[in-house]
């Protein structure tokens, strides 16, 4: 494809110049960004581009990181996992000051990196309950589809969440969502600890079924950076809050 030839142009020209030029991993987010979107990702040029950004990521916003993590995890370049294990330390440390959406594609990035393995893994899905746990903590700060978003990040890579924080989510779901201009479901019924789980509240389930993917589904990954942001009709709000609280109800009968 033309896009495809003048990135590869663009990224070759950019590549020589890593060295001499002071390209930092906020630019080279950008660039990854680029080969995401157009779903090239090519393993040598992203292994190149995150080597560099490695000794600068400190500067990068959570946004850029979540990218960077994105094109290394869907590359698997050489270096990927070592990559998100550095990048998980940097964006753990910005988790309590992340903005909604950033949480959301923070977790996106993160859950596509569970998938690289070894221990990659473990450290990408640590990332995702920690971005989960601060979006429970005020998810009246969400939208509706930022709400659904971080459950089906939770779903599609298994990473379990505590009842408590399922609870939290779904009823600020249950909150937010019209329902076609109907009253709000019963919210016991979204409720974990209302479904017969008692005390045991703090025991970890996956938030919904993995075949539940949604509005940030693991097969469009030029999702992120947008996931979280795109304006959607009320309609499409709602629908995805649905098939986010049907999944969990599903789970828990």
């Amino acid at each position: 494809a033309t896009e495809h030839s003048l990135l590869d142009g663009l990224a070759g020209q950019l590549a020589i110049r890593l060295s001499a030029d002071r390209i930092h991993a906020r630019d080279l987010s950008s660039v990854c960004a680029a080969f995401v979107r157009i779903r090239h990702v090519d393993d040598r040029r992203i292994g190149q581009f995150i080597s560099h950004a490695a000794s600068t990521m400190h500067e990068a916003a959570p946004a850029e990181l979540a990218r960077l993590v994105l094109a290394a995890a869907l590359s698997g370049a050489a270096g990927a996992s070592d990559f998100v294990q550095l990048a998980a330390n940097f964006s753990g440390e910005k988790v309590g000051f992340m903005l909604p959406g950033e949480l959301v594609d923070t977790a996106f990035a993160f859950g596509h990196a569970t998938e690289l393995g070894g221990e990659c893994g473990p450290t990408a899905a640590m990332l995702v309950r920690q971005v989960c746990r601060e979006a429970a903590a005020a998810p009246e700060t969400c939208s509706l589809r930022q709400l659904s978003s971080l459950l089906h990040s939770a779903a599609r890579w298994s990473v379990s969440i505590p009842f408590s924080e399922v609870a939290a989510l779904t009823d600020a779901i249950v909150d937010r969502a019209s329902f076609g201009g109907g009253p709000a479901p019963n919210r016991a019924k979204a409720t974990p600890s209302s479904a017969g789980f008692g005390g045991d509240s703090d025991a970890g389930v996956p938030a919904t079924e993995p075949e539940a993917a949604g509005p940030c589904d693991a097969d469009d990954p030029s999702g992120i950076g947008s996931v979280g942001h795109r304006e959607a009709d009320d309609e499409v709000e709602v629908a995805a809050a649905a098939r986010a609280l049907t999944a969990v109800l599903r789970y828990l009968s």
